[in-house]
This record gives C-alpha cells, structure tokens and sequence, in this order.
C-alpha cells in the first residue's frame, strides 16, 4: 500500500497546478467564469487552505 501512495504522490508531483490567476489567463476566463466551471466539475482543481489549484491541461 505504500507504494501506492508514493506512486500517486509521485503523479501529482508531475502535473503543473495553476492559481487563480493563472489558470483565469490559461483559460482565458474571468475569475466569475473559473469558479463556476469549478463548480459545473469543468475543470479539475484541488483545495489547499483557502485557495485553489487548477490542473493545466
């Protein structure tokens, strides 16, 4: 299970997370925008405190 966990770490590790304010300029979207196709499941983001990571696609 262990290795599991690190391969998975590992994967996450690879993937380039965007802000708020990157991914509005990747996307080329308002932050209104971004979180609604946040919240329509548009766009994979995860938490982190009281902010937002977007998956550059």
């Amino acid at each position: 299970m262990d290795e599991l966990d690190c391969c998975n770490e590992a994967n996450t590790a690879s993937k380039e997370w965007l802000t708020t304010k990157e991914a509005c300029d990747y996307f080329k979207v308002s932050q209104p925008a971004l979180k609604r196709l946040r919240e329509r499941g548009e766009v994979e983001y995860k938490r982190i405190g009281k902010s937002f990571r977007y998956l550059r696609v």
